[in-house]
């Protein structure tokens, strides 16, 4: 894939391996497109193509973010690597415990 490049992989273990006892990582996902992006001076732009949608993925902690642009048309694939990866770096997950709140009912008078 063009958009999983070696350098975004890195900066995300690093994040992973570090947050993996300690913390939390966010994973978002956007839609960017060149109709929302504004132009010093102009304002919007005014032409829109297609082909100029890109996602931007990003990942986050309490004090870092990492992020990079992806193609919108390589997003499916991406999201499967990333449960891959993902999947592979935790491996300290816990399983909640469910605590159920028993209801008390008054007697009937």
């Amino acid at each position: 894939l063009s958009g999983l490049n070696e350098s975004f992989l890195t900066s995300l273990h690093r994040l992973l391996s570090y947050c993996e006892l300690k913390g939390s990582v966010y994973f978002r996902l956007k839609k960017k497109d060149a109709r929302s992006s504004p132009v010093h001076g102009k304002g919007y732009v005014e032409g829109f193509h297609g082909s100029d949608n890109k996602c931007i993925r990003l990942f986050t902690d309490q004090t870092k973010k990492i992020f990079s642009l992806v193609p919108l048309k390589e997003t499916n694939k991406i999201i499967v690597a990333y449960t891959n990866f993902v999947r592979w770096h935790l491996s300290g997950l816990k399983k909640k415990k469910k605590y159920f709140k028993s209801k008390k009912r008054k007697p009937i008078q």
